[in-house]
């Protein structure tokens, strides 16, 4: 089975459609979302509705559940707030509320396999996983043979070796089906690792590998709607800088 992985998409249309294009010439049976359709850039009604067009498999990202709970507001910082409350008012009365709702927190997408925007271990907390420290919470918090995650906006991943978590130098990873793996496909509208190109991911299940790849995508247009639509000036340079 080959997966589409993509996630933290946040509401950028050109990403997603450029994405979505790659992935097509590249080939795959199945898309999985990871969270965070929604939130900084100014088209979430077009996004969800791609998405939910498309998805196979998907788990609620923290900007996705902040839409509709009030509750998780006081996670975000200033400029995230801001967005996500126009966001809300973007979607108001439509039924993509109803979408976001239903996504859960983690999901298993075949025997092994799980999903979830942050981890496992509490996904609820929106906790980041960016260290080898980190990653080896997770691995001994659950059984899984593969975990995929977003939130943290940078691709890449951990083996564990039963003893420690080592990082993955990607873009490409060969997976012992003996071994255990943490993987991110990095994000798909808001990347996070000084590259500005859009980044998803091809889970391979039966050849054991997990490809990352990026792909450049018109960035200045989605800058000039965050822009026209009053959002912070920063969600739409960060987008030029991929930080």
């Amino acid at each position: 089975m080959k997966y589409l992985i993509i996630a933290d998409i946040h509401s950028n249309i050109e990403a997603f459609e450029t994405v979505l294009e790659k992935a097509s010439d590249i080939g795959y049976d199945k898309l999985v979302f990871l969270g965070d359709v929604v939130g900084y850039g100014a088209n979430p009604e077009e996004c969800i509705l791609m998405l939910k067009n498309r998805m196979d498999f998907g788990v609620a990202g923290n900007h996705d559940r902040a839409i509709i709970d009030d509750n998780e507001l006081s996670f975000f910082n200033e400029m995230a707030r801001e967005a996500i409350l126009w966001t809300r008012e973007k979607l108001s009365g439509t039924s993509h509320l109803k979408f976001l709702s239903e996504l859960k927190y983690t999901d298993e997408i075949e025997p092994g396999i799980v999903i979830t925007h942050s981890s496992i271990s509490a996904p609820e907390y929106w906790d980041y996983i960016l260290s080898p420290y980190e990653a080896q919470i997770e691995f001994e918090s659950a059984e899984f043979n593969i975990m995929l995650y977003g939130h943290t906006h940078v691709p890449g991943g951990f083996e564990y070796t039963g003893k420690e978590a080592i990082p993955f130098v990607g873009p490409t990873f060969h997976l012992d089906p003996t071994k255990r793996y943490i993987l991110n496909p990095g994000s798909v509208g808001q990347p996070r690792d000084g590259d500005n190109r859009a980044s998803f991911a091809i889970l391979d299940t039966k050849n054991h590998t997990f490809q990352i790849y990026r792909v450049h995508y018109r960035f200045e247009e989605q800058q000039k709607k965050i822009k026209d639509a009053g959002l912070p000036i920063m969600l739409a340079t960060r987008l030029e800088i991929g930080r």
